[in-house]
């Protein structure tokens, strides 16, 4: 890995999304923040196995975009909501496409072409108020209020679960190419397979069983099999050996209660009467809400959803801690101290 082996990444992020989803998200990272506060992403790390993909960011280049951010302060921030208020009328015509078999070949290629472009457009303006909310300790209502009603309109598993799985059905009739596997695909792919050329489903398969990313100065590559365990192994081990749980207060409180992990979406029934401790909470989240004693998450600022959620249902939240589901496991009884911002078992 070159000069990637000497770098200090940080844990960020860790969804259950798809590959094909991720490169567009990369894609807006290395090419479409300048735009709003003055640079692009070099670096950008993804690990992915069992359907989990974990993101890491080097340790400078990170610290040096968040000074960037709160530079820019809130009213860049209120330019970015403009944006994607706009941008969320471009990205719902997509929703509204519910079958494709009337479409040809070319106009299938058009589609494609323009969903990959808008839906990485529409990742930047969706995830930049987190780095906002993560270097400002206050936000005014009306952007705060802004901010939920557009991601709660623009959330991008929507655009996983029915754009892409209408697409993607259509796509397999016509290349017989497994459905799964096309969401391992990349972008580039999809539109050459869209051109006539052919697609091996041995390397599609060998990216669903696990898969990184690498980017170093703006240029992306993709590993699988050995390579991309060996480097999801190695930038993992730097985040075993951390213990103490503590993060920033979204709404007070002090409750006791045992702890429920959730990495996916089927995981959300379990939630009752329980303390949840998630990477972050996502729109799925809200109709299971009703009974969870607190909510604590690895990640966000107080821009991010879960201290929206929190502040919404009055649901004592400590979020960013970093380690949490690291470090509890499903079962274990602990203290949330929603004052103080700590987290201990008991």
């Amino acid at each position: 890995m070159g000069r990637r082996n000497s770098m200090k990444w940080i844990k960020t992020t860790q969804r259950e999304l798809s590959l094909f989803s991720y490169l567009c998200n990369i894609e807006g990272y290395v090419g479409g923040y300048k735009k709003y506060i003055g640079r692009n992403w070099k670096y950008f790390l993804l690990t992915g196995s069992k359907g989990m993909n974990t993101t890491y960011r080097e340790e400078n280049e990170y610290n040096d975009i968040l000074k960037l951010v709160k530079k820019n302060g809130v009213t860049k921030l209120d330019f970015v909501l403009e944006n994607l208020k706009k941008n969320c009328l471009k990205m719902d015509r997509y929703l509204k496409i519910y079958k494709l078999d009337n479409y040809s070949d070319k106009k299938i290629l058009d589609l494609v072409c323009g969903f990959i472009r808008d839906f990485r457009d529409h990742y930047v303006l969706y995830l930049l108020p987190k780095y906002f909310g993560l270097v400002f300790s206050k936000m005014p209502k009306k952007i705060e209020n802004k901010l939920f009603k557009l991601r709660r309109i623009s959330y991008f598993d929507r655009f996983e679960n029915e754009f892409l799985a209408v697409l993607f059905r259509e796509i397999k009739k016509r290349k017989n190419i497994p459905y799964k596997l096309l969401f391992f695909a990349t972008p580039t792919e999809v539109i050459e397979l869209m051109k006539g050329k052919k697609l091996a489903t041995t390397v599609l398969d060998k990216r669903s069983e696990q898969y990184a990313v690498v980017v170093k100065n703006g240029k992306t590559e993709i590993f699988s099999g050995k390579k991309a365990k060996e480097i999801e192994d190695k930038v993992g081990l730097s985040h075993k050996n951390l213990t103490n749980i503590q993060g920033r207060v979204a709404f007070p409180g002090l409750v006791t209660g045992k702890v429920v992990r959730v990495f996916k979406e089927k995981d959300l029934r379990k939630m009752k009467g329980k303390i949840l401790v998630t990477p972050m909470t996502t729109i799925n989240f809200v109709p299971y809400l009703k009974g969870i004693k607190a909510i604590v998450t690895d990640e966000g600022g107080i821009a991010c959803h879960a201290a929206i959620l929190a502040r919404e249902f009055k649901i004592p939240t400590i979020i960013g801690t970093k380690i949490a589901t690291q470090i509890l496991k499903d079962g274990d009884k602990v203290e949330v101290d929603a004052e103080k911002g700590t987290v201990k078992r008991i």
